[in-house]
């Protein structure tokens, strides 16, 4: 979504100017809010969520991780 948004602010003028907009959010939504806090209130509460999250991928869940 966070490209999507990008493309169309870079096709105006001046819209080059957002091009660290992408990668901010990404690295704000993975490691500071959004998928970190999620991951740590679920391990507390749910029995398996950490196995789970050993296996799957945050942002594209239809891909699994290899086993390790």
């Amino acid at each position: 979504m966070w490209l999507g948004m990008y493309a169309l602010a870079a096709s105006t003028p001046g819209g080059w100017l957002t091009v660290l907009s992408p990668p901010l959010m990404t690295l704000l939504l993975m490691r500071v809010s959004g998928v970190t806090l999620l991951g740590d209130g679920l391990k507390a509460s749910k029995p398996g969520y950490r196995a789970y999250m050993a296996r799957t991928p945050a942002f594209f869940p239809w891909l699994p991780r290899a086993p390790r």
